[in-house]
Formats: structure tokens, sequence, C-alpha cells
């Protein structure tokens, strides 16, 4: 159903206005003698292309009486052309016994008795190849004729065939099913496979490939394979090679081909033995009577002649042919033998000598073989004896013709004495080498260029044709007209050659200008090619109409001629092309057209006729460009007409027709429903005034179920599609068997029937709608017009049966047949737009079914050219925007690739902005878009996004009817939704309301419904959610009862079987039974899951989890190697969601450290894992999306170090750290990393980083968030600003690329490995890095100088005595005020603290900090010495970094010892940001070193406690630091501005801000500081360049506290000052009265 699967709702109807005259103007294709106003047609010449059916055996076409399908009927499918004639006449050309030897040759009798044996036999011109292969054919025949599974088949390609190479393998089914019965059952099946569709090449060949299967021989015989087009010749030798064929191969030597083709054929030299020119000689004596004679009882003759033949015609049969007809008339022996001395020996003097033979015949008969030349040689295609006779007829010099003047056939043949001859479908010259012999010749028969005698023959044809049919009143027999159709379609193009003569004037051989009857017969002229255009669909022919009818307006506005008329026939025509080509002009000059007409008619006497046509041209333009203009006026002439026409005038139901389709495009394009209804109001009274026996009911009701169909599509009301049905019904068993408009009624019909299907559900709907759809494209004839859009009707409702019950065969079927529909389709038709959305929704179906990751391109390419190729404002846009969206969104599950996700939205936002608001479809389109922002959440965490997901899909329920077949799949998704923001938030009514969604859509979906199992499996995961969190087992009972009967319900192969088995295994394992029944199941459907598809990592990390658990309770080793082998596959899979990657990498990880801790692999498993990390958290991001990523990995590089400490590598443990901590200030450092050196090699490279990377910070920190209360407008604004974003960070992706493909630049802001990070060390004391895992504690100190880092345990420190520290730290600040509020001065109230307080400093002195000091051998200061204590930087990570690790010591007893005695300390977040600083230090400018000073006491419009005590504080730093001559400067409270504070930043080295802050965890860019004229945020700060910034003290309550939940992120105000170019930073840890702060501040200085 559309909702539950890949696939859109049908576009717009197709063919609707085709049943009807008034309404499409190829009404008359296939009709006779069918009138429209004034206008008479008449069938000329019927139909050219008739197809015969060839048979090896009998001559007549038989039936097999036991099949249901006609021979006939599949042999008309195959198409095949006739090469019987050619064959029969070859096998009448040979002699008895000829060609013996060529049946003794051990090559042949190996063809004939071996299989795969191929013979290439050739030979020069005129060496009887022709006659020997066909005689070979009947010689196979003849000896396997008792073998019922041998066959023969034989195909002859001569040099003015038109092959291809389809035709040819046409040509051997059609024999095959003619000759051999055990295959018609076969073809039977292939044909109703296809559904009657026109077979292309390979498919072709498919089916050659099958029915041969029952065969235990196949014999192939092709003759003249050096006639074919070389592209046929290649592609044909291709084909033949790969099929289990024995063959044999006739042509002239053909190295280039034969060397790269069939390399192991056997090769024959052909030519006319002495034995088989005496068989031919005396064959041919024996043939005629006067050479009897004179031969006869004369045996010493009769071998003399043989002799002379067998010598003069050196070994080729033509020539001995020739040869012999040149003495077929002699008188006597004597005669005989002078005419044969006379006779040359060799090919061109034997035709120089016939053309001589020609010529000295009379002139009657020398003008007759020149004219029968003119046309073998400058026809278009080969004329038909018939064809030839009445063109010979025509009287060049009187410009006349006369059916009396007809020679018959034998004396043509005779005049061209033997050069020529005659098959029952062309006349030909009997080779080749005759045609080009002849066309080289100098031929002077006939003076003049052929293209005016041609032409003039044409034309005078014609002119006596339409005088006839103008006389006749059609009473002539079409068969009368043997040259008609050749002169209606190539009349035109020899004009055009004789034009293009300069020697020649086309007005010689035209009528006269100022004939009487020209502008008559030009109109007739330009009809007729019209209505052979209907018959052959040549776009030519009307083409070369038009050029007609434009000459007889012309002539007829020179006051000759009927003038309306003709511009009525003109602007006809005009449509008429216009509907087939799409070209835009034609409709524009049809309009134009008759406008003109109308402008001729009197004021006063309206032309109803006039006015109707307009309007219909003025639709068709509508329907084109949907310009609103042309269908308000195109309604506005037909209403006129309406008025125009009386009550029970017999066009009335026509005109009431017409204006009741124009208002239905009118509401396409509108949406107004007033126009629907009055629409189905005009239909309506149609059918009311109709009577039931008028041959055009049938047209009407049609057209009535339509508008019916349309108000449905918008409603859902389910008693429109019941008026649909019943009338387009109707209209079906009223139309008569045969008739035109049949399979356009079906089309509708079946139409309406799938629309109901996606309504209701019901199978037998759509059952019956793919049945009507077969019998529509089953009477369509190949080639018709509309045979693409039934072809695309019948797809998408197998599309639909495919989504509903899920059997591949329906998606297989849909696939041929919408490729066939695209492949019939032009570029530029304005219907391809939508036959490619839905060939694209095949391909997604195939994907959903196979997880083929070719499948999923393929259909997006195909959406996103659908888009492309639909211009706006088309009705079907919003349908195929939402397919689009649904194809990008499979291809992100598949990929990851973020910016599919974006697009997806994106596309599916547009596609609502766009349907009417009251459209049915617009539930189906605001679930769709529900679904891709709850992918969205998945991936960024944003709970906005599952707050639109939820927002839109509970619209989308809202919408939907009571009993929509789409009901319980829109709950779903909704339940899904729920479900994930539970598992975000914890929230429980967020479970409890997807734990009632699901059950609501449980129960509405039927017992059988193909998605029940998925639906019952999702209540059972949302179960147990709630099972996890609420402990009530109950909910587990329910979930397992859930899960189990949707296991029950799936069958075998079922798409979603391995998710369901999965939930259901992991429920199973919780209770520790049914473990044995739940993996096996799993490992089934992990066998069913194909590498390639996006679920396949999740599904083999569950089913490692499952054989971990197994492995819990048997301990069998294998399921512990099997679960790690099944985690590092989903790890280091390339496709799929990173998250469920990443999961797989924290199992495997975990699972290794546990069980097999001194693996060597678990080092690449930590760097794969940490590698996702940068995935997950990438740059296309905003920071506060990151954040939110991180938050779930948070402490993952912890525990990687512990492992590297465990396996003595703190290099690894280094590495690490610094790749997944502070990833968001690493990504800024990223961005700002100074390109000096890439400068030097690469100026303009450098640049493009420089600014990728500004506009990247830019877009990271300051994208808008969108919110519920957005309207979608400003929705979609917000999604093309995110778009923009991913398009920077793939910019930024390709930019390192090339960065790094430069010498020297290989490792570009990669990962820096441990001796990168051991360089640019500060050289004033170590960096100590602290990591405290709950599996241990170690630290490890970087040295200036050293190689490695020196590792450092703690044994005695752990990770719980770290959180016993913080917890107790921060239950005892709790007192002193909130975080990011500077409490005024303040008592304790708290007494006790101060006893928690030295237990917290000395624990972390005892345990961490003088173990450290100890083994980097730092020994206690000297108070009274001079010299400055050693730095130290500290790095912790994890909840460290919220300990005072700075102050630890011992402070009570006689011994005070603490860190203060042996170091100065200083804290990094990274180790690469201080070596960043190191490496790129400068000295700071003179003019800007200074301080600048603030003190902002109070907040105005903020609940923040006043803060005097800062005004204080910087007016005493602002004395000291003035009495000692520093440049200062101070600013108090509303004093200073923001943009004055940021000057100063610019302006002085040093900043000294006492004030509030507000710190923001989730996006770090938005911290801030509180000042009386507003705040200054972060990232404010960072868009300056603060080249010389130094120091930035920030006297401001806990600016250097971070997020638990993001403990190693580093997120606070200390160090985005680092980040934003701040050397060195004082900032508070946490909250600080006005006192102390002062006090620090002047013991700072």
């Amino acid at each position: 159903m559309a909702a539950s699967g890949p696939f859109a709702v049908p576009e717009t109807w197709r063919e609707i206005q085709s049943s009807h005259p008034a309404l499409h103007s190829s009404f008359l294709a296939g009709s006779h003698g069918a009138h429209v106003g004034k206008l008479k047609s008449t069938t000329i010449g019927g139909n050219m292309y008739k197809t015969t059916i060839v048979n090896n055996h009998h001559e007549s076409t038989r039936e097999n009486k036991e099949s249901d399908v006609p021979v006939a009927k599949i042999a008309q499918w195959l198409n095949a052309p006739n090469f019987m004639d050619p064959y029969r006449k070859a096998l009448a050309q040979r002699m008895p016994n000829t060609g013996l030897w060529f049946f003794e040759l051990p090559q042949f009798r190996q063809l004939v008795s071996e299989k795969g044996v191929v013979i290439w036999a050739t030979g020069m011109p005129g060496s009887g190849k022709t006659v020997l292969s066909s005689a070979s054919a009947q010689r196979l025949q003849e000896t396997f004729k008792d073998h019922q599974d041998v066959a023969t088949v034989f195909t002859l390609i001569q040099y003015d065939d038109r092959l291809e190479t389809r035709d040819i393998l046409a040509s051997f089914l059609t024999q095959l099913l003619e000759e051999r019965n055990l295959i018609q059952g076969l073809m039977e099946f292939e044909y109703n496979s296809s559904k009657a569709i026109p077979l292309n090449v390979q498919e072709m060949s498919g089916v050659l490939r099958r029915v041969m299967k029952p065969l235990s021989k196949l014999f192939v015989v092709i003759d003249g394979l050096d006639e074919a087009a070389d592209d046929v010749k290649d592609e044909l030798l291709d084909e033949l090679g790969s099929l289990q064929a024995n063959i044999l191969l006739t042509s002239r030597p053909m190295d280039l081909f034969s060397k790269s083709h069939l390399p192991n054929a056997l090769h024959v030299t052909i030519e006319a033995h002495s034995e088989d020119i005496e068989a031919f000689v005396e064959g041919r004596i024996k043939k005629n009577s006067r050479l009897r004679s004179i031969l006869g009882g004369k045996p010493e003759l009769i071998q003399k002649l043989k002799s002379r033949i067998k010598v003069t015609s050196w070994g080729m049969f033509l020539v001995a042919r020739l040869q012999m007809d040149a003495v077929r008339n002699c008188r006597s022996v004597n005669d005989l033998f002078k005419k044969l001395d006379g006779v040359p020996s060799g090919l061109d003097d034997m035709y120089r000598h016939t053309l001589q033979r020609i010529l000295s015949q009379d002139e009657e008969d020398v003008g007759i073989a020149s004219r029968v030349f003119f046309w073998l040689l400058h026809a278009f295609v080969p004329l038909s004896p018939e064809e030839l006779q009445e063109a010979l007829a025509v009287s060049f010099e009187d410009r006349s013709f006369d059916p009396g003047d007809i020679v018959p056939i034998n004396v043509i043949l005779s005049v061209c004495c033997g050069l020529v001859e005659v098959t029952k479908t062309a006349v030909r010259f009997i080779h080749y080498t005759a045609q080009e012999y002849i066309k080289a010749a100098s031929f002077d028969a006939l003076r003049g260029p052929p293209s005016p005698f041609l032409a003039t023959t044409c034309l005078v044809y014609l002119t006596w044709h339409l005088t006839s049919l103008e006389t006749s009143e059609s009473s002539t027999e079409p068969e009368t007209f043997q040259f008609a159709p050749y002169a209606y379609k190539y009349m035109v193009k020899h004009a055009q050659e004789s034009e293009a003569n300069e020697s020649h004037d086309s007005l010689s051989f035209s009528l006269p200008e100022d004939h009487t009857s020209l502008p008559n017969l030009l109109g007739n002229l330009g009809r007729s090619f019209k209505q052979r255009f209907e018959q052959t669909g040549d776009l030519s022919d009307i083409d070369e109409s038009i050029s007609a009818q434009q000459k007889a307006v012309r002539i007829a506005c020179e006051g000759r001629g009927d003038l309306a008329a003709q511009l009525s026939s003109l602007g006809a025509t005009l449509l008429q092309r216009f509907e087939h080509t799409g070209t835009l002009s034609d409709a524009s000059e049809a309009i134009t057209t008759y406008r003109r007409m109308l402008a001729l008619i009197p004021d006063g006497q309206p032309d109803i006729l006039a006015l109707t046509n307009l309007g219909l041209s003025l639709f068709r333009r509508f329907e084109r460009t949907g310009n609103p203009s042309d269908i308000a006026e195109a309604i506005s002439l037909q209403a006129k007409a309406l008025d125009l026409t009386p009550d029970g005038h017999t066009d009335l139901p026509s005109r009431l027709t017409t204006l009741g389709s124009s208002l239905l495009s009118r509401y396409e394009l509108t949406g107004e429903l007033s126009d629907l209804y009055e629409s189905i109001s005009a239909h309506q009274k149609a059918v009311e005034i109709t009577p039931e026996d008028h041959p055009y009911l049938p047209s009407f009701l049609s057209d009535l179920g339509v508008s019916y169909a349309r108000r449905f599509e918008r409603t859902g009301d389910l008693s429109d599609s019941a008026e649909a049905i019943s009338a387009q019904t109707k209209a079906v068993d009223l139309t008569p068997s045969g008739h035109a408009d049949l399979p356009a009624r079906l089309t509708v019909l079946g139409t309406s029937f799938v629309l109901q299907f996606e309504r209701t559900g019901d199978l037998s709907d759509i059952a019956e709608a793919i049945s009507i759809h077969q019998r529509a494209i089953e009477l369509t004839p190949p080639g018709h017009p509309h045979l693409h859009s039934r072809l695309n009707n019948l797809g998408r409702a197998l599309i639909r049966r495919f989504e509903h019950i899920g059997d591949i065969s329906d998606i297989t079927d849909a696939m041929r047949v919408q490729q066939r529909a695209v492949e019939l389709t032009a570029e530029g038709h304005p219907d391809l737009p939508a036959l490619l959305n839905n060939l694209g929704n095949v391909f997604m179906g195939r994907f959903a079914r196979s997880g083929d990751s070719a499948d999923l391109t393929e259909a997006v390419a195909i959406h996103r050219k659908t888009i492309q190729l639909t211009p706006e404002g088309h009705t079907g846009l919003p349908s195929r925007l939402d397919t689009f969206g649904k194809s990008l969104l499979n291809r992100y599950r598949l990929t990851g690739e973020l910016s599919n996700i974006y697009e997806s939205i994106a596309a599916h936002q547009k596609a609502i902005q766009l349907i009417p608001h009251d459209h049915s479809r617009l539930p189906a389109l605001l679930r769709n878009l529900g679904v891709a922002f709850s992918c969205r959440f998945e991936r960024t965490g944003k709970l906005s996004d599952c707050a639109e997901a939820i927002s839109a899909q509970e619209s989308a329920v809202s919408l939907t009817p009571n009993g929509h077949a789409d009901m319980p799949a829109r709950l779903t998704a909704l339940g899904n939704s729920y479900a994930l923001r539970f598992e975000h938030t914890g929230d429980l009514s967020d479970i409890a309301q997807a734990i009632a969604v699901h059950q609501r859509a449980v129960e509405l979906t039927p017992l059988g419904h193909p998605r029940l199992p998925s639906r019952l499996n999702n209540l059972g995961t949302a179960l147990t959610h709630r099972f996890k969190h609420s402990g009530d087992s109950s909910d587990i009972i329910s979930a397992m009862a859930a899960q189990q009967r949707a296991v029950q319900l799936s069958p075998e192969g079922h798409p979603e079987l391995p998710v369901i088995v999965s939930n259901l295994a992991l429920d199973k394992v919780r209770t520790f039974s049914y473990i044995e029944e739940a993996i096996a199941r799993y490992q089934k459907a992990i066998q069913q899951t194909p590498r390639g598809h996006p679920d396949y990592p999740s599904r083999m990390n569950t089913l490692g989890r499952a054989l971990l658990t197994r492995f819990a309770s048997s301990a069998n080793r294998d399921d512990l190697d099997q679960s790690v082998s099944h985690f590092k596959s989903a790890t280091m899979c390339n496709i799929g969601p990173p998250q469920s990657r990443l999961s797989a990498a924290k199992n495997w990880t975990q699972t290794l450290h546990r069980h097999y801790p001194e693996s060597l692999e678990i080092i690449p498993a930590f760097d794969a894992t940490l590698s996702l990390v940068a995935i997950i958290a990438g740059l296309e991001q905003p920071v506060q999306s990151r954040s939110n990523q991180l938050k779930d990995i948070s402490g993952l590089a912890v525990h990687a170090a512990s492992v590297a400490f465990s396996h003595s590598r703190p290099d690894k443990a280094l590495e690490w750290l610094e790749q997944g901590r502070c990833l968001v200030w690493s990504q800024l450092n990223h961005l700002r990393t100074p390109l000096d050196d890439l400068r030097f090699r690469d100026a303009e490279l450098a640049e493009r980083v420089a600014d990728t990377a500004k506009q990247l910070e830019w877009a990271g920190a300051s994208r808008t968030s969108s919110h519920l209360d957005m309207s979608l407008s400003e929705k979609i604004s917000v999604e093309e600003e995110s778009r923009a974003h991913l398009d920077l960070a793939r910019k930024w992706d390709d930019l390192l690329q090339r960065v790094r493909a430069i010498p020297g630049f290989e490792l570009f802001l990669e990962p820096i490995p441990c001796a990168g990070l051991l360089q640019h060390l500060p050289e004033s004391g170590p960096v100590v890095v602290i990591n405290v895992h709950k599996t241990r504690c170690d630290a490890f100190a970087l040295l200036a100088g050293a190689g490695e880092p020196i590792h450092i345990p703690l044994p005695n420190f752990t990770l719980a005595k770290a959180e016993g520290h913080w917890a107790d730290l921060s239950s005892r600040l709790s007192y002193f005020g909130h975080r990011g509020i500077r409490p005024a001065k303040r008592e304790s109230k708290e007494r006790g603290s101060q006893g928690v307080f030295h237990g917290i400093l000395l624990g972390l002195w005892v345990d961490v900090v003088k173990p450290i000091l100890s083994m980097l051998g730092l020994s206690r200061g000297v108070p009274s010495s001079r010299n400055a204590l050693p730095r130290i930087w500290w790095c912790p990570t994890g909840v460290m970094s919220f300990l005072p690790i700075h102050a630890a010591g011992n402070y009570r007893g006689p011994e005070v010892d603490s860190v203060l005695d042996y170091v100065v300390s200083s804290y990094t977040p990274t180790v690469t940001m201080l070596t960043d600083r190191v490496r790129n230090s400068r000295p700071i400018e003179k003019s800007v070193a200074g301080l600048f000073m603030t003190s902002q006491p109070n907040v105005p419009n903020m609940s923040m406690p006043r803060i005097p005590g800062t005004t204080k504080e910087v007016r005493s730093v602002f004395s000291i630091a003035e009495t000692n001559g520093a440049r200062v400067r101070m600013a108090d409270g509303d004093e200073l501005t923001i943009d004055e504070c940021l000057t100063h930043m610019e302006d002085f080295s040093c900043i000294h801000l006492a004030c509030h802050a507000s710190q923001n965890a989730l996006d770090p860019f938005q911290s801030r500081f509180l000042f009386h004229n507003g705040s200054l945020d972060l990232f404010t700060i960072m868009q300056k360049d603060l080249k010389n910034a130094d120091l930035a003290f920030l006297s401001a309550s806990g600016t250097s506290a971070g997020e638990e939940q993001l403990s190693d992120e580093a997120v606070h105000l200390a160090s985005g000052m680092l980040a934003a170019g701040y050397r060195r930073v004082v900032a508070t840890m946490w909250s600080i009265d006005d006192r102390a702060a002062c006090d620090v501040a002047n013991d700072f200085l």
C-alpha cells in the first residue's frame, strides 16, 4: 500500500481524453471512414507492416490447438521478418546434385555429428553461397526430420535489408515455434510471462536460450553475414558465440570480424566446382525448350557447352547464370556458340554485356528497364512488384497516371535481361554486385538526375489518387492504390533531394501554381499524409502533411480556395503533431491558426466548431505548460460553445464532456474543489442525455469515472470510488471487442481499482487491476503511442501488490514492464517523468527485498532525474518528491551518509508544502516526513527532530479516516517515534503512548497481512523497553508473546524475519531460555541478509551478543570466538548506520578486554572504534548535535587508554586519549590550524582551505535550530541551511584529500601519532596525563626531549575513589551557591565541610599526586630559595577533570605537605592544545601589550544576584597595575557595551572579566559572560582575530567547571577562551565569593 512501502501514488490519469473525439485528435487512429466536424477520413493502403510466420516445412500458418494462445498471436508478438521467400527461391535455383562436395567435407560431417561446431564458409561474390547455405539447411532438416529434439533455423541477409539483431533472433524463435511442438508450450509461457510486451535484443536472446533447452541440438544457418551492418555483425556474432548451437555461416571473406569473433570456427572456402557448373548447365538446358530442341540428342554439343561455361565462368555461379541467360533465345547451334563467343567471362564484363543487350532493345523496353533501375537504385525502401508496376505506369512526360498502362511483371523482368529478380514482397537486383555495377555505370537511357523523376512520379500519382478519392466517396478498394503508401511517405523527400540539385528547377515537375485545384489538392494531400501518420506513427508523414497544408493556406490567402476550411485542417494537424512530439511551438501555432479562422467569421455568426477547436488547442498547451490563462480561456471558450448549443443537439454530450475534462485539469492545477464538482456535474449530464445505444456513451462513461476517481483521491470517500468503477466498468462492457478505445478504457478502470486497493487493502481489487491492465496491453499494438503509459500502469499495479504480499515475481514483472515503458518513451516526452518515477520505485522495491546497493543507487538516480524533468507546479510533483525522499532515506540507512537524510527531509517538506492541505495524500506525505525525522534523530540525537517526527505523524494519523488501509502503517511510524524519544529521555509517558499506538496498529492489521509480524515485533520491543525501566514482569511476558507470534506468522524468507527473530532472541536470552532456538533462528536470518544490506551490521552485532550470552551459561569457547568474530565483522562493515557499527565495536573491545585481555587484536579493535567517533560527531553537524552524540560515548577513550596501559603501550594510550577526547575543541583547532607551509606550496589551495574552515566554524556554531512553532517555510529554510552546512563538510573533506596528496602533507590534520605529540612540549616542565578507569588507574608524563611517555601506575587509586571524592565535593559545593552564579559574600552554613575538603585533598595527594611527583623526581621547594618552582601541566580525564589536583596535599598535622610546595600547576584540556601553543608561539606586539578590565556587578532583567565586590576587585587590580607602569584600562557596568568590549580585547593582550557567567555544556560556543548591556558569547569572541591574545583572567563563577555527562570534552569557558586564541586562562572550578575573588586577583598580580 502507498504508505507502507517505498512507492508513490499513481500519477495524474493517463489517456483520459483519448476516448473521445472532441478531446483527442488521435481518435481516428486505426479507424476507417470516421468523421470529425467537416473532415472526412479514409484509411489508405492498409497496414504496411504485415507479419508473415516462417515455417521451415509448411507454407501455411497453423495453430497449436492444445495451446491457450494461438501460434499466430505469439508469432505476431515476435514480429519477425519473413525469410521463407528467399529461402525457397534459393532452393529453386539449385540444380539437382549440386553442392554435394560440401556435404562430404569433414567439417560438415563434424557439424552434423557433434555439438558446438561452427563452420564459417567464405567465398567471392557469385560463388553460390546463398544456394549452398539454403541447400545445407534443407539437408539438415531432412537428416533430422524424425528427431523432434533437433531443429534447424535459417536466415538470409540481403544487401537491401535493414535487419537488426533482434529481427534475426525473432526469426529463429518464429521458426522454432512453427517447427517443433515441444517448443510451443515454452513459447506460450514466455509470451504470457512477458505480458505480450515486445522484446528487446537482450530479452529475445534470453528467450531463445530458454526455449532451446529441450533440444538436443540446434542448427543455425546464416547466409550473407557480410551484407549486414557492422554493428549488427558484432552484436550477432557475440550472441552466436554464447549460444550452445551448431552454426553454419556464409559470407565474403571478413578477416576483421573472423579474428575477433568465433575464434574456434572451422573455415571453408566456397567456389563453384566443375561438377556443379556442369549440373547447373544441364539443368538450365532441361528447363529451356528452345535449348533442348537445339541440343537434344547431341551429347557432344551439350558437353561442349558445359566445358565453355566452366572455363568462362571462373567458378562463379552468377556468371554462369548470366551466360545461360544470354543464349536462352538462340535459334541454332551456330547462333548459340556465336553468342557464347561474344559473352565475356568476368563478372563486370558479364554485367557490361548484359547492359548492352538491354540498350539494344526497343526504345520503349529500354525506357521501362531504365525506370526500373532508377527505382531500384534510388527508392528509399524496396518496392513490392505491385508498387513498382503502378510507379512505372506513371507518365513522366504527360504528368498522368492510367491503370491501363500497368505493365505485367514478367514483361518487366524480360526487358531487364536477368539483372532483376522478384519475390512476393520486393523487386531487387539479382545480386548486390549487380546493383553496384549499375550504380557506377554511365547509363544515359534516362537523362537528368533521378530525384525529379521520382518526385514527379509520386506527385502525379498522388494527384490522380486524391482525385479518385474525391470522386469515388471511398468506394475504391484500398488494394487499388498499391503505390499510394510509398508516394505519401517519400514524395517530399524525393522533392527535397531534387531541390538540392542546383541544375534543376523544382517547379518543372510540380503542378502549376495557378492550377485551379491546387489549394484543395494540397489540402487533401496534407490530410492524406495525416491519415498515413495515424496508420504508421512515422513523424515524417505528419511533417509533410503540415508542409502541404501550410502551402494550401498561403494560396487560399490569395483568394483561391476555402481559407477557413484550410485553417481548420491545418490547426488540427498542428495540434496532432504537438500531442506526439510535445513541441510547444506546434500548439502555439495551432492556437494562432484557429484564432485566424475565428477572425474570418462574421460577427453574430459564431462558429461553434471553431470555438471548440481553439478551446481544445489551449487545453493541450495548458497540459504542457500549466499556464493558468490557457486553461481559463479554454474553459471560457468551451462554456461559450456549450451555451450556443441547443438542448437536444447531437454534439451537446461531447461538448459537456470536453468542458468536464478541462475543469478536471484546472482542478489538478489549482486544487479548487469547485472545479472538480463541476467536472463531475458536466460528465453526469453528458451521460444522462446520451442514448444507451449511442457509440460515444462508453467514452462519456469512462470520462465520468475518471472525475469520480480524482475526487476519491482527494477526499477518500469510498462512494466516489464505487461510482468511478461502476461507470468505467459499464464503459468497458459497452465497448465492442476490437474497438480502438477499448485499451484506454480498460486502463482507467484498472487505475481506479488500484486506487480502491490502496484505500481498502482488498487483494481482489489489485488482482482485478492487474488483470485489466494486462488485457489493455494485449490489445495495444506495438508502436502505439500510448503503449508506454499502459505498461506503466501495469507496472504500478504490480508494485502495489508486491508491497502488500511481497511476492518476488511481482517485482520482477514490474521491473521488466517499467523498463520497457521507459525504453518506448522518447526524451522530452511529457510522460517520461512519471514512467521514470515508477521505474525508480521498482528498483527501490527490489532493493528492499534483496539489499543490492546497485538497485538503490539506480533508484536514487532515476528519482533525481524525475524531479529534474518535472516542471514546477506539476500536480505530480509532490508525489514524486515524496518518492525521491524515501529513496534518499533508504540510501542514508545503507551508507550512513548524512547528506542523504538531510536531502530526504527537504524533499518531503517541499512535497507537503506543494500539496493541497485537504488532499487525501497529505497524511501519507506527513507520515514519510516523520519517518525521515526519526531516522535523523537516531543519528544526531536532536530532540527537536524527534518532536518534528511525532508532530508530523500525529497529524498523519488524525487526518487518516477510520478504516483506511494505511492507518496501521501510520500508527506504527508514530509508535516507533514515541519509543525513540523514550529511549532518549526516559519519559514513561512516551513509552506508554508507544505501546498504546502499537497495540492499535496490531488490532487494525488483518490476519495474513505481510506487515503483521513486524507490527507485533514493534509492540514487543516497546513492551521490552518499559520492562527494562519499570521491571514489571507482565511487560516482558507480553513482549515475548507478541514477538513469538510475530515469528510464527513470518514465512521463511520474509524480509523482516531477521529483525523479528533478533528481538525475540534477545528477550528469550534475558530469561536464559530458548537460547538455542533464538540463535539458530537468527543465524538463518543472517544467512538471508545480504552483506550490502544496511541492517547487516546491527544483525551481526545482535547475533554476537546472543552467542556471548550462551557462552556465559555454557562456557563453550566456540560461542565466545564466534561472538568476537561477529562483532568484528559488524564493526569493519563499510555500510550501515555508524551508530550500529560503533555499538558492535564497543562489544568487540569489551569482549576482548574481558575474555582475551592479552590478545593483540584488541589494539586494532580500539583503533577501529575510535575512528568511528569522528564519523558520528562530524563537522557536518552543529556543535550542539556533536555534543549530544558525544554523551553516549563519553569514557570510551579512557577505557581504550586503560587497555593500552595493560599492554604496556603508553604511546597508544596517549594517541587514543588525544583522538577520543575534547573532540569539539580539536575540530575547532583543526579549522584554525596555521597554513603557512601550505601557502608556500599552493597558495590557492591554502586560501580555499582557510575560507572553507571559516565557513564551517561559522555554520557549526551559528546554525538556526528548528522548533515546532515555526511555519513550514521557516522549517524548510532551516533545512536548507543544514544542507549548506553538509556541503561545506564534504568540501572540507575533499580539500583535505587534495592537501594530503601533496608530498610532505600526507598526515595533514590526521590524528597525530605519539612521536608527533612528543614534539613541541614546553621546556619548563612535564605534562602529566591522568587516566582513571574502573579496571585500573594510570598516569604518564611527557617531557621535552624524551622519546616516549613515562608510564606511572597508580595502584592505590580507583575510579570508585575518584567518584567518591567528586560526590563529596559537589555536595558540599552546593552550600556555597549554584554553579554559574557568583554568590555575594556569605558565611558557610556547613562547618563540617572543611573536614570533607581536607579528606579529598589528602586522598588525591597520597594516591595520585605524590606518586607522580616522586616518579618524576620532583622535590619539595625551599621556601627561602629564590629559584622558581618547576611548572607542571595537568591533563586529567573523566571525573578527575572536576577534582582540584592543583591543591592536593596534607594540610593538617605538623607536616603540611602539598603540591603547592613542589610545582606550579596549570591545566590543559589536551596535550595537542598545549603543543600547538608552543609550536605556534610568537611575541606579543608592543602596541597592544596591556590589560583591559571590566566589572559587571549587575545584570538587568535576569535573576542574578548583585556582585558588588567585582567593582572593588577591578579597581584594586587597576591601581596595582597602574602603579607598576602597566598599560591598563578599566570600564564598569553600563559604561561598557559588548562591541566596545570586543574592540578592547583586540587592543589589549590581557583581559580581566569580573562578572557573572553562563555555561552551555551542549553548545559551548553559546557559553557567555553576562554584562549590564547584554551578554558576550564565546562564539562572538572566536570570530575576532585575537592574534595578540595572551592572558584571560576570568573572575566569574565556575568558568572552568565542566559537564559530568561530557567529562572528556572540557566544555567550559576556560577551554573556550584557549580555543579563541588566549595562551593562558585563569578560571574558577566552582562558585567563588567576592572577598576571595578580590584576594586571588590581587595575589595573582
